[in-house]
């Protein structure tokens, strides 16, 4: 093996450090393209998720006292609700809340599974398909906890109530 002199020392040296420079560059490209594609696929799935667009896609929003109505268990006979359509809103009095059945409710969660194992949905349907199978399973969770309570306890002769055994 033959002794290098100084300065080709310094030269190997040299190639070394741009060759790790080079390659620093190149890495760091890689992660700042998947961090920025990350963020836009962040931001459009918020996009997505914007109130005005929604009601531009033809939905509308209905509120009370300014509030998001999320469930028609939050809504009585006689409130006062604002619809927001894409071209105006409405105010309206409830005349009626007819609420469904635990098993109506069950069968909807069940083919909005079944919509999304199929797949064959585009992201901004399957992301609100999403999020209405997640109420739905919450508010069919608080039911049967509700109705568990309720068959944990028995009523007596004279009114009271008690834990089952």
């Amino acid at each position: 093996m033959e002794s290098l002199s100084p300065l080709q020392q310094v030269q190997r040296y040299q190639e070394q450090v741009h060759q790790q420079e080079r390659l620093l560059r190149s890495n760091m490209a890689v992660i700042y393209d998947h961090k920025a594609a990350e963020a836009k696929r962040l931001s459009d799935a918020l996009l997505m998720l914007d109130t005005s667009r929604i009601v531009a896609r033809g939905y509308a929003i209905i509120q009370k006292n300014e509030t998001v109505i999320e469930s028609s268990q939050d809504i009585k006979k006689k409130d006062q609700l604002t619809i927001l359509m894409r071209d105006g809103q409405v105010q309206v009095e409830v005349k009626d809340v007819k609420d469904k059945k635990f098993e109506e409710n069950l069968a909807d969660l069940e083919a909005i599974v079944q919509k999304l194992e199929n797949g064959d949905v585009a992201l901004e349907e399957a992301i609100a398909e999403f999020q209405k199978g997640m109420k739905l399973s919450k508010d069919l969770q608080k039911t049967l906890d509700q109705a568990e309570k309720t068959l944990v306890k028995v009523m007596q002769a004279d009114g009271t109530e008690t834990d089952m055994e």
